[in-house]
C-alpha cells in the first residue's frame, strides 16, 4: 500500500530553492518510485504594486514566458498573474484547508457537471417528486410562533436515512450524512440547522481523491437555492427530513454516476479528511 503525503519545505540562505529541488529529486530517484513530476507555482504579491515580481524573474530568465498565467486557481477565486505549469487547480478539504489537486483535468470536468446541474436544480427537484410541498419561506416565517421548537432533530434524520445507507453525525448547530459508493466516492449530505438561528440550509457534496463536487440544495420543490428555511414545528422538520429522503436518491441516480463518470474512481484507502 501506498500512502500519500504532504510535506512543505523552505528554502534559506543555507539551502536555496535549486539545491533544496535537487535534494527533493534526488530523494525519489533513491526511494525508488522513479521520475517524479515537479508542479512550480511562483507569483509575486496579489495586490499590485510597482515592481512585477513575475517581469522581473522573465527580464532575467526569458524562456519562462510560456509558464505565464493568470488563470483562475478554483472557482470563485480570480487568477492572478504567476508563472506555473499548471495551471494551479486546488481543492477545499473538510478542514477548511486548501490543496492542490492530483488530478486538475478531472475537476474541471466535475466543475463542469456541477454548473450544469447548479443550472437545472428545478428539474431535478420534478425528477424527485418532493413528498410535500412546503409553503415559501416568507409565509412559513409568518405562520411559525416565536419560540417554536423542533425538539431533538437527529432521530428523524437518522430514521429516513440510515436505510439508505447513511452514517448521521451531529455537530453544533450541523449534521453530515455520509456514505460510501462503490468507486469509494463519499456521499455527504451537509445540513446547517443552527448557524443563523432556527433555520435549515442544505449541501450535498460528492469527495473523491483531488476533487469535491458540491451542491447546494433547496428543502422543497419551491424553495430558493441558497436560502434559509425556518425549520418549525416538529411536524414540519418531518416534513423537510422526508423532502431531503426523496432528493438525495435522484441525485444519487443522476448526478453521483456522470461525477463518477468524469473523475473516476478513488483508491480504497481514501477518505475525504485525508
Amino acid at each position: 500500500m501506498r500512502v500519500a503525503l504532504l510535506n512543505t519545505f523552505a528554502a534559506s540562505k543555507k539551502e536555496p530553492l535549486a539545491a533544496m529541488m535537487d535534494r527533493i529529486h534526488q530523494a525519489f530517484l533513491d526511494a525508488g518510485p522513479g521520475e517524479p513530476v515537479i508542479r512550480f507555482n511562483f507569483g509575486g504579491a496579489p495586490i499590485a504594486t510597482g515592481v512585477s515580481s513575475v517581469d522581473r524573474v522573465l527580464k532575467r530568465y526569458p524562456e519562462l514566458e510560456r509558464f505565464v498565467t493568470s488563470a483562475s486557481p478554483m472557482p470563485g477565486i480570480q487568477g492572478a498573474r504567476r508563472i506555473s505549469n499548471g495551471p494551479l487547480v486546488a481543492v477545499r478539504l473538510p478542514s477548511g484547508s486548501v490543496i492542490p489537486s492530483v488530478n486538475p483535468e478531472a475537476v474541471r470536468a466535475v466543475q463542469g457537471i456541477v454548473t450544469d446541474y447548479r443550472a437545472r436544480m428545478k428539474e431535478v427537484l420534478e425528477r424527485a417528486a418532493l413528498p410535500h410541498n412546503l409553503p415559501p419561506a416568507g409565509e412559513a416565517y409568518r405562520d411559525t410562533p416565536l419560540g417554536v421548537g423542533s425538539g431533538p432533530r437527529k432521530p428523524s434524520l437518522e430514521r429516513s436515512f440510515k436505510p439508505m445507507g447513511y452514517s448521521c453525525r451531529g455537530e453544533s448547530g450541523t449534521f453530515s450524512l455520509r456514505r460510501r459508493t462503490a468507486a469509494n466516492l463519499t456521499l455527504e449530505l451537509h445540513l446547517d440547522v443552527g448557524t443563523w438561528g432556527h433555520k435549515v440550509v442544505g449541501a450535498f457534496r460528492v469527495w473523491g481523491l483531488g476533487f469535491k463536487a458540491a451542491l447546494i440544495i433547496p428543502v422543497s420543490a419551491n424553495g430558493v437555492i441558497g436560502a434559509q428555511y425556518p425549520i418549525g414545528d416538529a411536524d414540519r422538520w418531518q416534513k423537510i427530513v422526508e423532502n431531503l429522503a426523496a432528493l438525495v436518491p435522484e441525485l444519487e441516480r443522476s448526478f453521483v454516476p456522470e461525477i463518477e463518470v468524469a473523475a473516476g474512481p478513488s483508491p480504497e484507502w481514501y477518505e475525504p479528511q485525508s
